[in-house]
């Protein structure tokens, strides 16, 4: 299995793939590379025999037939690519690489009211929405409370996770 950094999402994400099939995660031969480029040629030269990396990376060697892909970790198919999720290959495992903006807990309540609604704003914006489109990333915007809320979700998904791989005792 290749990809980058001990630890990072998709290492979390085959710790999950490997427990949600009944396989020690710890047994899994996790391969590390330098970052994506080297994960793809990795792949591409048959020296792994699957890769986990997001849309981006490997999209185009997919559309070419180059690379085959099994399934896609979030919770729904990614739209215009034809593969399955996981849970609809048959494995009980969710997870999205999201990204997110946070402040300190210092941030004064009135500068983080107008940074939530700036941010508002611009995931309204057919900029935002361009941009979606043109890297393939499906929407999860969520406001500061859902936001929160997500953030106690991951970070119990994501420690047991790393637990199950043997990083975290």
């Amino acid at each position: 299995m290749g990809r980058p950094s001990i630890g990072g999402f998709d290492h979390v994400l085959v710790g999950l793939l490997g427990k949600a099939a009944g396989v020690d995660p710890t047994r899994i031969n996790y391969v590390v590379h330098a970052g994506g480029g080297e994960v793809l040629a990795s792949a591409l030269g048959r020296h792994v025999t699957t890769a986990v990396s997001g849309y981006n990376e490997f999209s185009d060697q997919v559309r070419t037939g180059k690379l085959r892909a099994l399934a896609v970790s979030g919770a729904g198919r990614i739209p215009g690519f034809d593969v399955p999720t996981l849970k609809e290959s048959g494995l009980d495992v969710a997870l999205v690489n999201w990204r997110g903006i946070v402040t300190s807990p210092e941030t004064r309540p009135a500068d983080r009211k107008a940074l939530t609604e700036a941010v508002g704003v611009m995931v309204k914006s057919p900029l935002w929405h361009e941009a979606l489109k043109k890297r393939g990333w499906q929407d999860f915007y969520q406001n500061s409370d859902e936001f929160s809320g997500f953030l106690t979700e991951q970070q119990a998904q994501i420690s047991n996770a790393l637990k199950d791989v043997g990083i975290l005792k």
